[in-house]
């Protein structure tokens, strides 16, 4: 298992994990959802990406507490890769499911807790963000299967719109997200494509929800 600074686990996780594990010798990965206490307050439910390679890119199904793996596993895929400085935990999630092997889920209450904060330590400035998050997202289009490469530029357009709802004065923001915006529209290979990004974008810049929902109508 691999933990951040801001995820917790209560008492009974551990066992849960173990018992599963025992029980069922023949699981590649074992994944449960988690409980994601957001700066506003509320609570929203984070999960696991079972087998979905769209859960994993989207929803952060893979993200680094939400499961556990084999070692061999984690081995044989390459484990971490360092030249993915943003989204490492989709990277890995990535490839992990391109390995195969029998995935399940825990079900029940989450014993996991994430606590998101305005001061979180892997926080970084967004026009460094926008650079990492365009150069991890060429690693995972590289991964991901040929139908579904396109979608690393539907991340792409998300994190560009976000940067500009979220930072639109921090110096250099604006012309990268543009930037980084216009090298995705150009290369949508279908109307249908380029009409899903424009609206994407144009949704994200706004409003911080309904991007994703708006594009799993385009997969």
């Amino acid at each position: 298992m691999f933990f951040d600074s801001d995820d917790t686990m209560r008492p009974p996780h551990c066992s849960r994990v173990i018992d599963t594990a025992r029980s069922n010798p023949q699981l590649a990965i074992i994944g449960w959802d988690v409980d994601m206490h957001l700066a506003d307050g509320s609570t929203r439910r984070g999960r696991f990406a079972r087998t979905s390679h769209w859960t994993n890119i989207f929803h952060g199904g893979f993200a680094t507490q939400r499961w556990c793996a084999r070692t061999e596993l984690v081995r044989k895929v390459g484990a971490w890769n360092p030249a993915a400085m943003i989204w490492n935990d989709i990277e890995l999630g990535t490839r992990l499911l391109n390995a195969g092997g029998e995935i399940a889920c825990i079900e029940g209450e989450p014993s996991v807790d994430v606590y998101h904060t305005s001061d979180s330590i892997s926080a970084q400035p967004w026009l460094q963000r926008l650079q990492r998050m365009d150069a991890t997202a060429a690693i995972i289009e590289n991964e991901l299967p040929p139908e579904k490469r396109h979608w690393a530029d539907y991340k792409r357009i998300i994190a560009a719109g976000e940067a500009l709802r979220c930072a639109p004065k921090e110096p250099g923001v604006e012309a990268a997200a543009r930037a980084m915006y216009g090298r995705a529209l150009s290369r949508a290979g279908t109307f249908s494509r380029r009409m899903a990004l424009r609206l994407a974008f144009n949704h994200i810049r706004r409003f911080p929800r309904g991007a994703t929902a708006i594009l799993s109508f385009f997969k």
